[in-house]
């Protein structure tokens, strides 16, 4: 674990984890599929959403550096681990995974609950929430997470306008008869505190099973603006791109030198990160022995920085 700069916290995993490269795998056909636009276009509720996600991720409790979390996340157990790529309806479920920075991250915040405690927190690049969820039972008084995940809205043939639909049929269903297709979805009847967000919608999930009320959850990109100051912010797995690692340097640098936010920042040793500048500055807090299970997924390594 890290500060930035050295009064702010990084922790991280030494290596990208093996479901990482599953989860690639599988979703290559579909990205491919979705490249060639055959779409079919359908009307879903927050509803019909937040029934898919149940039944096809798996609830986690162990097995992680967060025990005490309960988590909906994408395991060899669910139905879709096995189906083929094409039939998975929704973008990269990127956020149905646990990864490992934003794991030590967790930990980190739990250990030490000072840090957010009767604070204000952005969770950034928040997936499953698991970070949000850390510092709601930590006391923080306000959090907010944040996840570019916006639902896709299909094109039309009136100038994109979205379709106006009166069927929400079962997404499983759907997905079989659609024969390969991408499916294209338009949501209805948000609201929820979930704005439209396939990440807000499982970090909502999270939230119930661990009996802690939401965050504020927002899909803007919000890298570079000027929002309210923030007491802290999290980062989990967010440097895995160059341009990205260059952005989150100087808007950090900026939220520090005007708010004067802290930052703790969770990664896995990616190489945007080990050879960024950002690294020199950052000072080292904690190092976590990692769960036989995590150690697997991520090539035998023992301990997280």
């Amino acid at each position: 674990m890290w500060l930035f700069p050295s009064t702010t916290p990084w922790c991280g995993f030494l290596s990208a984890p093996k479901c990482y490269r599953r989860v690639k795998g599988f979703l290559k056909p579909y990205a491919q599929t979705s490249s060639r636009r055959r779409a079919s276009e359908t009307c879903l509720s927050y509803e019909d959403i937040r029934s898919f996600i149940s039944e096809n991720t798996e609830v986690v409790a162990g097995g992680s550096l967060t025990p005490e979390i309960k988590l909906r996340l994408f395991t060899p157990n669910c139905r879709f681990w096995r189906e083929r790529p094409e039939l998975w309806p929704f973008s990269d479920p990127y956020w149905a995974i646990y990864w490992p920075g934003g794991q030590a991250l967790s930990r980190y915040i739990l250990d030490n609950p000072d840090v957010c405690r009767d604070g204000s927190v952005l969770d950034l690049g928040s997936g499953c929430g698991a970070s949000s969820i850390a510092a709601k039972l930590c006391g923080a008084v306000h959090v907010v997470a944040n996840d570019i995940d916006p639902v896709e809205l299909p094109s039309t043939h009136s100038g994109g306008k979205p379709v106006e639909c009166n069927m929400c049929p079962d997404l499983i269903g759907f997905a079989r008869l659609s024969r390969g297709r991408r499916i294209r979805l338009l949501l209805r009847q948000w609201g929820n505190n979930c704005n439209g967000s396939y990440a807000a919608v499982v970090t909502k999930l999270n939230c119930e099973l661990n009996k802690v009320e939401p965050p504020d959850c927002v899909t803007d990109d919000i890298i570079g603006s000027d929002r309210a100051g923030f007491d802290l912010i999290l980062l989990g797995d967010m440097f895995y791109d160059e341009t990205l690692s260059n952005s989150l340097h100087k808007w950090l640098d900026r939220c520090i030198k005007s708010h004067g936010s802290k930052v703790l920042i969770g990664d896995p040793g990616r190489a945007h990160f080990e050879g960024h500048d950002i690294r020199k500055l950052l000072h080292h807090v904690a190092q976590f022995e990692l769960p036989e299970s995590v150690r697997q997924e991520n090539y035998g390594l023992t301990s997280s920085h």
